[in-house]
């Protein structure tokens, strides 16, 4: 093996342990769980205001079950609202909208490393379950009953986790799975055995 050519050697595999390889840009933002959910939520609701097509600037009125515990889901269900040119009032709408949370939860799976030696990686899973039922006050019936889901999934970094989850709310956090053997020790430990072996060459080479 010539001595320019251990020298290359060297000097790739000295720049991938200096320079790790991640998925994402240090500076790119992290979306928090908890905006997840209120993004889910202003689906959910976008989805059933379609549906009944209620005449712009109904009075509508939201109640979200448990009551209090959602608190983030209420507020994005509200925000959605407005957005559709209806008007929020906390009691006595034309509308009525009953929101029961039947399931939110958030799961970690497949912790790895993005690249050779980058940054670890897990995927995020989060996922929401609302029944949603709708009444017409005008007409005295229920124009709208039924279970919707919602979920997304995308890859955050390891690191990220703790600052995308709410102290307060369980529903944002989840239990990260352990990370693979290749990628926790035996990674590492075949870089610096490839060092040790490019250094070897290299001064066996110069002798």
């Amino acid at each position: 093996m010539s001595r320019a050519l251990v020298c290359a050697l060297l000097a790739v595999l000295i720049g991938a342990c200096a320079s790790p390889v991640g998925t994402q840009s240090d500076d790119r933002q992290v979306a928090s769980t908890l905006s997840v959910y209120q993004s889910l939520s202003a689906g959910i609701m976008s989805g059933v205001l379609a549906r009944i097509q209620a005449p712009d600037s109904s009075r509508v009125q939201v109640r979200v079950e448990p009551a209090g515990s959602f608190w983030y889901v209420e507020e994005a269900l509200l925000q959605t609202v407005r957005q559709h040119g209806l008007v929020p009032v906390p009691d006595s709408g034309a509308w009525q909208i009953e929101c029961g949370v039947k399931d939110a939860r958030v799961r970690y799976a497949d912790v790895r490393r993005g690249g050779f030696l980058g940054r670890r990686v897990v995927d995020r899973t989060t996922i929401l379950v609302l029944w949603m039922r709708v009444n017409n006050a005008g007409k005295g019936a229920f124009v709208y009953d039924q279970e919707c889901r919602a979920g997304v999934t995308d890859t955050i970094g390891v690191d990220d986790v703790e600052a995308v989850e709410h102290p307060g709310i369980a529903a944002t956090h989840g239990v990260l799975p352990p990370e693979g053997l290749f990628a926790s020790w035996l990674e590492p430990l075949i870089l610096v055995g490839a060092i040790g072996v490019a250094v070897l060459l290299l001064f066996t080479t110069r002798s």
